[in-house]
């Protein structure tokens, strides 16, 4: 179960609510593994089929995370109604994060769809493969 605070929740609806599918940001929790914080990636680039964070952005944002006692957990981002499950880039990508992050055992890759707005909740292991587990969480 992934537990996410009411006012992160609403941020996301906000955020990606209320734009065109392909925009995104990151999560980020405390030591108790509740998602606490999001960044939307204002600066990222966005278009008809991909979205491609900020990293420099994002990086900064981490490390003031970081200060905070916040790590990241996960890139959320928005699709159209059509996919609400990761991509392969999206997949890829992810890989990449686990695969250069040994001390990360697993991803959150939530994929927000817009009408109506709905967060779909996936969690992404590496094991022998990449694995990707639907996953139910709570607004707390």
């Amino acid at each position: 179960m992934v537990y996410i605070h009411q006012n992160v929740f609403d941020e996301i609806r906000s955020a990606l609510g209320t734009r065109k599918p392909e925009c995104g940001g990151v999560l980020g929790a405390c030591s108790d593994g509740r998602i606490s914080k999001f960044y939307f990636d204002t600066s990222g680039i966005s278009s008809e089929d991909a979205y491609t964070p900020d990293y420099e952005k994002i990086n900064g944002i981490l490390e003031e995370w970081a200060e905070e006692g916040v790590r990241m957990v996960g890139m959320i981002h928005s699709h159209g109604n059509e996919g609400n499950f990761p991509s392969c880039g999206d997949l890829f990508y992810c890989e990449q994060i686990l695969r250069s992050n040994p001390s990360i055992s697993d991803f959150l890759l939530p994929i927000v769809t817009v009408n109506p707005f709905e967060i779909h909740m996936y969690r992404v292991r590496l094991e022998t493969k990449l694995r990707v587990l639907s996953e139910p969480y709570q607004i707390v």
